[in-house]
């Protein structure tokens, strides 16, 4: 019976260390199915951010049409505007050319002739202006759309980097499991 008994328990420590090494391989296992659960919630992270930014930078290039649509029609309403502008002088003074009074027509003429140069002059000022600040408004325009051009091409740096600095954290903790497996076995 002791030979029985020892046997028995020469089994019983075989099965031991193959339930142990097959332990040992499940806990690999699932430590190795943790790091790529790890890996895919990190890739997915990434993808949401860049879904989140890809829609910002829609929304901001809409805005930006919409802007640009915006200038586009002030300045037909300028240059319509602007068209006008000899018709109405032509027409305002054949309509002040006669006047029904006496005494002070010379001095009524040279008011109305200072006021005019007046008008001229301002509304020449006026244009240049709306010109001036069409052009500024245009540059800052510009200027915009170069910083969202860098936004997306910073954006596009992280996109690349991003799964690139993923892939060696996974590495290392691929190491690293190695390591805690190579101690346990």
């Amino acid at each position: 019976q002791v030979a029985a008994r020892a046997e028995q328990i020469k089994q019983l420590e075989a099965e031991n260390r193959a339930l142990g090494a097959t332990r040992r391989k499940l806990l690999a296992e699932v430590e190795s199915q943790s790091v790529e659960i790890e890996r895919l919630f990190s890739e997915t992270a990434l993808l949401v951010d860049g879904l989140r930014e890809s829609k910002q930078l829609a929304v901001t290039w809409e805005e930006k049409s919409g802007q640009l649509s915006v200038q586009n029609k002030q300045l037909q309403d300028m240059l319509q505007e602007q068209a006008l502008w000899p018709v109405e002088g032509s027409t305002s003074a054949a309509g002040n050319g006669t006047s029904g009074g006496g005494g002070g027509g010379e001095e009524d003429e040279g008011l109305v002739s200072q006021i005019r140069a007046t008008n001229g002059k301002l509304s020449l000022e006026l244009v240049e202006e709306k010109a001036e600040k069409m052009k500024l408004s245009g540059r800052v325009q510009e200027l915009e759309m170069q910083l969202m051009k860098a936004t997306g091409k910073i954006s596009d740096l992280g996109q690349v980097y991003h799964p690139m600095l993923g892939a060696i954290e996974g590495r290392l903790l691929k190491f690293k499991q190695e390591k805690i497996a190579l101690r346990q076995a």
